[in-house]
């Protein structure tokens, strides 16, 4: 029984070296690849195939085989070792390719050979003929309002129109060549100050598009005028794009006695215009309560420090002992004061409103480029002057309010007076009232005991 067994494991293990004896045989038979660059090309196109030796082969004898097409160039090599490719080109000429490559494969792990071989399949194109329309031009455009510049012709595709700055609307119409295209893009538009650029579609029946543009150029010339400096301000008709600023919010105000767009802050208790001067630069400015703009509204950033520069008055920029003039700190180029004092030459100082809308006085450093807030010798007495006040009007609050206090007083005491004055003639009255009334009493008594004792006396 057991020498049964041990020839059957004996067989199944022969049977199983045999079988992996077979498969490695069989790779040994293969070695080659090879691919194309397309899977289909247009007929009488070329494309290119990559033939390929294994990592671990070494293929002789390399050949190409050509059914549906032609060589045009060939691999150029006829052997080729352990990765190494080759290109050809073939020129299709029916509708499928089919390139085949063989050769004598010998693997260097089994050190065995035979036959390799490999093959790949390129088709032709199908050609979908598409009969729909191209034309996407169009045949007319026209605007409701204006002259459209140059001419319209097919072939232009850009187009302006220019418009006073009283008009806000137009209407574009436009026609396609073609009774199968499309037209999208006309109809009636709304104008803002400036430029309005439109664009009109033509789509072809095959789904090719054309686009005509037309730029609506509407006057921007400001409607509302006012002065400052010196210099005429006009108010920026068309604000739709211009930055406002951080904690500012949309409202108006009158200025040269119309209504205008302006911009509020609670956090700053401050209001702005965007102007625009005779140069055309554009900028916001301060408008104050008096209707009258004061100031250039510039926030800037100063070593790390978020200010606004605002213009000063002239008796704001006297300051004893310094020169105002244009200094410039970290990059920045503002107005400030310089000392007269050349021992002081390092030092600058600029007046500025901070993030809370506070105006105050920064000294700079140069050598050491700090930045540090400057309390003014005013300011300082000022705040005392303040703080006495305060004082003042706390001991004035303090003192009507004693006075007050001893008028209540007075007022209580005589009404206490009087309350206890009418008690004590109220008091006064009722006793002698009650006295009466006992002496009365007591006499009716004594005279009802006297006749008592006389008709005792008769009777004896």
């Amino acid at each position: 029984m057991r020498k049964r067994i041990a020839k059957l494991l004996c067989s199944f293990m022969l049977f199983t070296l045999m079988a992996v004896n077979m498969k490695m045989d069989a790779r040994a038979a293969g070695g080659l690849t090879i691919s194309a660059s397309a899977s289909q090309v247009n007929a009488g196109a070329t494309f290119t195939v990559t033939v390929k030796a294994e990592s671990n082969y070494f293929v002789s004898n390399v050949a190409l085989s050509v059914s549906g097409g032609t060589v045009v160039s060939g691999l150029g090599a006829t052997s080729l070792d352990r990765g190494e490719s080759a290109k050809a080109t073939i020129k299709l000429t029916g509708e499928t390719c089919t390139v085949s490559v063989s050769g004598i494969g010998a693997n260097y792990d089994t050190v065995t050979e035979g036959p390799a071989s490999a093959s790949v399949s390129v088709k032709k194109k199908v050609v979908v003929v598409d009969n729909r329309s191209k034309d996407n031009t169009l045949s007319s455009l026209t605007v409701s309002t204006g002259m459209l510049s140059p001419e319209f012709s097919a072939s232009t595709t850009k187009y302006s129109v220019a418009l006073e700055g009283t008009m806000d609307k137009i209407t574009l119409n436009a026609q396609a060549n073609d009774a199968k295209a499309t037209v999208s893009g006309i109809g009636e538009k709304t104008l803002v100050p400036g430029n309005n650029e439109f664009v009109i579609v033509c789509t072809a029946e095959n789904g090719t598009q054309k686009n005509y543009t037309v730029n609506v150029q509407v006057d921007e010339t400001p409607l509302v005028y006012t002065t400052y400096g010196g210099e005429k301000l006009g108010v920026v008709r068309n604000q739709s794009n211009i930055g406002i600023p951080t904690s500012f919010e949309s409202t108006t105000v009158m200025l040269d006695g119309q209504e205008v767009q302006a911009y509020h802050s609670n956090q700053f208790d401050m209001t702005l215009v965007y102007l625009v001067d005779e140069a055309g630069n554009k900028n916001f400015y301060i408008y104050d309560e008096t209707d009258t703009i004061i100031s250039v509204f510039r926030p800037i950033s100063i070593l790390g420090r978020n200010v606004i520069v605002y213009d000063l008055t002239e008796e704001e920029q006297i300051r004893e002992n310094m020169v105002y003039s244009e200094v410039t700190i970290d990059g920045q180029t503002l107005y400030g004061w310089t000392y007269e004092n050349p021992d002081y030459a390092n030092y600058i100082q600029i007046k500025v409103m901070n993030e809370f809308g506070q105006k105050v006085v920064y000294q700079y450093e140069k050598t050491e480029n700090s930045l540090q807030l400057f309390r003014e010798y005013e300011d300082v007495e000022t705040e005392e002057a303040e703080e006495v006040e305060k004082v003042e009007e706390s001991k004035g609050t303090f003192l009507s309010f004693l006075q007050k206090y001893y008028l209540y007083v007075i007022i209580a005491l005589g009404v206490l007076v009087v309350i206890l004055s009418v008690t004590l003639i109220y008091f006064i009255a009722t006793r002698k009232h009650r006295h009466q009334k006992r002496k009365m009493k007591m006499q009716r008594k004594l005279e009802k005991l006297k006749e008592k004792e006389a008709l005792e006396a008769s009777g004896k």
